[in-house]
């Protein structure tokens, strides 16, 4: 992972615990209420991670290829086609 949303998602995960950790010192029924949302932010959190992993890397450059859809031409758009096709 790198730079901004490593940071970003560190905090959100971070946060959601330490709301279930104040809200169960203010109330065990309240504690119980919040834990799923933040199991759920930790799970979804996890699915994030394993999608960046899965993010090939460019041979040319050696950078992460984007995760976005670009217009024009790419390696890994003409890889997906050849496969396709055989």
């Amino acid at each position: 992972m790198h730079g901004a949303p490593c940071a970003g998602m560190t905090f959100t995960v971070g946060s959601a615990w330490a709301l279930v950790a104040a809200y169960n010192g203010a109330s065990d029924t309240a504690g119980l209420l919040i834990l799923p949302s933040a199991l759920w932010i930790s799970i979804a959190s996890t699915i994030i991670v394993g999608t960046w992993q899965l993010n090939p890397v460019d041979e040319q450059t050696g950078e992460l290829a984007p995760l976005y859809p670009s217009k024009g031409e790419s390696r890994l758009a003409a890889e997906y086609e050849a496969a396709a096709r055989s």
